[in-house]
Parts: C-alpha cells; structure tokens; sequence
C-alpha cells in the first residue's frame, strides 16, 4: 500500500487551520515552512507562497483557460521548481502528460520535492540542482512549455527582468512553445514594476503577448492564442 502524502490527522486539523509539518534553512533561504493547509501541501516564505499543490492558483487558474490544443509538444522546462506544483496541477487537475526538467537552485528544497510531491506523480521529472538564470545559456534542449516562476522570498531576481533573459529563453522555444511567467501583482509597487515590464520588456520579445491577473498575480504569456 502507498504511503499516505500528509498524515491523516493533520491534514484532518488542516481544514480548521493549518498545520505546521517542518522549516529548514538553507543556503538558500533564512526561513522556509512547509504546511499543510486545506488539505495539501504549502512551502512559504514569510512573504510569499512558494508551491500549495493544486491550491497554487496563480498557475492553476491560467492553466484552466490555456488553449492546450496549441501546444504541439510535450518538452516542459520549469524554472523554479518548489514542491512542484506545476507538474503536479498538471497532472492531477488538468491530465496533462509532460516531460519536465524542473530546475531548482535550493538542494534542501529539491530533497524535500523529491520525498513529498515527485514519488505520487506518473509524470516523467528531472531535476535539476542549478540556478535558472545560468542553466538558460547551457541548456541544449528545445521546449514546448515553459514556466519561469523563480522568486528570492517575494522578489523576482533582477537577471530574470532584463532583455537578455528572455532572449535566452526564445532559443529554448520549439516553434508553438507556451512561455509563461509569473510576477507578483499584490501592491501599487509590485503593480507598477510588473506593468512597467510587461509593456517595456516582454512585449519588446512577444508582441502577441497576453496577461493573466489571478488575485495577487499577474501571469505573462507569450501569445495570446494561447488563452480562451
């Protein structure tokens, strides 16, 4: 019989308030907590959410409304792997069958990854123990779908907003690729730096982009084609 993700009893006590399973520090991160909370998986930082299974809405709410018929391939790359609720809200909500190399640049938060969420997936998941914002311009491999959700607690790596960034990304695009990247949109300031980016930079890149505001999110996407 297979081992139970969340022990019965705290994930019970979980939809009264949530429960706190473990925090690690690494070199990475001062302060990392892993919940269970409604029933599922949550690893935060005191100033974000870093993954909540298939309660990580910011992705799962845009995952509903992409056209996935456009999507020609099943090559993902997942920038900033968490828990991997990406893989996981894939698989488990939407029945999408990927192939992911997931890259994640905390090893303690990739162990944890690898005992908590990859063991009850079927989906195929490398990962890869790397920083994103280096292993774009090694990589050798050609993408349908990627996911650029790489935070430092509730901040998006200066790297990751530059011009250069997403060059780097359209040469890991196969023709049709989904590209899709997630900002903070919670106050006026992030407000301000995700709109400022979005007409400036990533539009600069994708001219057909879209967008997609779920509550303290604003998701861009490389193509609106992509989204009913």
């Amino acid at each position: 019989m297979t081992k139970s993700r969340i022990p019965f009893l705290k994930k019970w006590l979980s939809f009264i308030s949530p429960q706190h399973v473990q925090s690690l520090a690494s070199s990475k991160h001062d302060n990392v907590d892993i919940f269970v909370d409604k029933g599922r998986l949550q690893l935060s930082t005191p100033n974000a959410i870093y993954s909540f299974d298939d309660l990580y809405d910011n992705f799962g709410n845009l995952f509903k409304r992409i056209q996935w018929e456009n999507v020609q391939g099943d090559n993902a790359l997942i920038l900033g792997m968490g828990l991997g609720s990406i893989p996981f809200i894939l698989e488990k909500v939407e029945n999408k069958n990927f192939y992911y190399t997931a890259i994640e640049y905390d090893e303690a938060i990739i162990q944890l990854c690898s005992e908590m969420t990859l063991p009850y997936l079927a989906s195929s998941v490398q990962v890869i123990h790397a920083d994103a914002l280096e292993y774009i311009y090694y990589c050798m491999d050609s993408f349908d779908l990627i996911c650029i959700d790489i935070f430092h607690d509730d901040q998006i790596p200066e790297e990751a907003r530059e011009t250069a960034f997403l060059e780097q990304i359209k040469e890991l695009m196969n023709p049709n690729a989904l590209v899709i990247f997630n900002w903070l949109y919670l106050n006026q300031d992030d407000k301000s730096k995700a709109e400022n980016y979005y007409q400036h930079v990533f539009k600069s890149q994708f001219p057909q982009a879209d967008f997609y505001i779920s509550q303290g999110n604003i998701l861009f996407v490389n193509d609106k084609l992509f989204i009913k």
